[in-house]
């Protein structure tokens, strides 16, 4: 194009300075659009397999109305290799705001922790509380990375006062998204939880996918070995007073 066309063209020069400006907002929003997707994901990696991928970046946000600031970690995971990524969950410890984190005591915080992943399904454990011990919160869910979807298999909230129920003492997780646990209440004088079975039982409960929950079987605890218990496919098989039984997750 020659130079001079454009400057007795106010139109051409015009249509030319729209058509620059609609190409650099598209490389913009290319460039922007990546930094959401798996393959150009960074921070600190914490797990890695062939279909999903974890990391960590460092977050201090502000909140100015409640007075209070968190400094921690964002888990952050995808579906490789170019799946959209998924804010997990967050480690972090809060404390009062205006005023620098360094020397203070922080009011409570949280932790994550990452079990097991099967296919795209990621089983995700937070843990929130004061640093005094008077309240927490446990809450373990399965979450498939693709989607962001997730449900909750087991949540325990305790206090000074009640003490926290066990995790279930065996889960296992298929890469549909189904789960099979054995829940086991110990404590034959404690409360029970929506995690647990009565007390001094046990029992065998699976979730489907969509997080439906389903009780397949319960006894007194010695009658349901943890260990025994199974899952292939969709068939889930456990011992019950030395006998074999089975069932289908659907």
């Amino acid at each position: 194009m020659n130079p001079a066309s454009l400057r007795h063209s106010p139109r051409l020069a015009l249509a030319v300075l729209v058509a620059i400006t609609l190409l650099l907002a598209a490389c913009a929003s290319t460039g922007a659009a990546a930094q959401k997707r798996c393959d150009h994901l960074r921070g600190t990696r914490v797990l890695q397999t062939a279909q999903i991928k974890v990391v960590t970046k460092h977050i201090h946000t502000i909140f100015k109305a409640g007075n209070t600031q968190l400094v921690g970690k964002q888990y952050l995971a995808c579906v490789r290799p170019r799946g959209r990524v998924l804010k997990l969950a967050q480690s972090y410890r809060e404390y009062s705001y205006p005023g620098k984190v360094r020397g203070q005591t922080a009011l409570d915080g949280g932790l994550v922790f990452l079990h097991q992943s099967a296919g795209v399904f990621l089983e995700v454990q937070t843990h929130s509380g004061n640093l005094t011990g008077d309240f927490e919160d446990n809450a373990f869910r399965v979450v498939n990375v693709r989607t962001g979807f997730s449900y909750v298999y087991s949540r325990t909230r305790s206090d000074s006062k009640t003490k926290r129920p066990p995790r279930p003492a065996r889960v296992l997780l298929n890469d549909r998204g189904q789960l099979a646990g054995v829940y086991v209440n110990t404590d034959r004088n404690g409360p029970s939880t929506y995690s647990d079975p009565r007390p001094g039982h046990a029992e065998i409960v699976v979730f489907n996918a969509h997080g439906t929950r389903r009780i397949l079987d319960t006894a007194p605890s010695a009658q349901i070995p943890s260990a025994s218990l199974r899952l292939s496919g969709s068939t889930v098989s456990w011992s019950h007073a030395g006998m074999t039984r089975m069932a289908t997750i659907s």
